[in-house]
C-alpha cells in the first residue's frame, strides 16, 4: 500500500453502487485507511495537457500515454474512495486487485498537491495524503 501505486481492481465499487473493472491510484495511507482516486481514459470535457486541471468541469490530473499508462489517463479528483487496510489486504489476497506500476515521486507530489486543492476532498482525507 504505497502512495503512487497504480492498481487494477476487477470489480471496483463506485459511489452509485455500480461495479466495473477500474484502474485507481493510491494517494495515501494513514492508520487503518487507504485513500484512492479512480482513473478514466475518456476525454469528455477534460484538458489534455499534463498535470493538474482544477478549472475543468471535474477536477482531474492528466497523464499522457506512455508514462506508465497505455492510454491517455485522467485521475479523477472530484471523487475519492477509502478502503480499510484490512479490506485492501483482503482484496489483494483474493487477487481482486493487483499492482500495475508505480508513479515517479515527482508525479506523485504533483498529483497529491492537485488533490489537496479539490473542492471534493475532506480535511480528514487531506491528512491521509500529507
Amino acid at each position: 500500500m504505497t502512495p503512487g501505486t497504480v492498481m487494477f481492481h476487477d470489480n471496483f465499487l463506485f459511489h452509485d453502487g455500480s461495479r466495473a473493472r477500474k484502474l485507481f491510484i493510491i494517494l495515501g495511507c494513514k492508520d487503518d485507511r487507504v485513500l484512492v482516486a479512480k482513473t478514466t481514459s475518456q476525454n469528455t470535457n477534460k484538458s489534455a495537457t499534463p498535470g493538474c486541471h482544477s478549472d475543468d468541469r471535474f477536477h482531474n490530473f492528466y497523464i499522457e500515454a506512455g508514462t506508465g499508462f497505455n492510454k491517455d489517463t485522467w485521475i479523477c479528483l472530484h471523487e475519492f474512495y477509502e478502503f480499510s487496510s484490512s479490506e485492501f489486504s483482503q482484496l489483494s489476497s483474493d487477487h481482486s486487485i493487483h499492482r500495475i506500476c508505480n508513479m515517479t515521486q515527482q508525479v506523485l507530489e504533483e498529483l497529491t498537491d492537485c488533490a489537496k486543492i479539490s473542492d471534493d476532498i475532506s480535511p480528514d482525507q487531506i491528512t491521509i495524503i500529507e
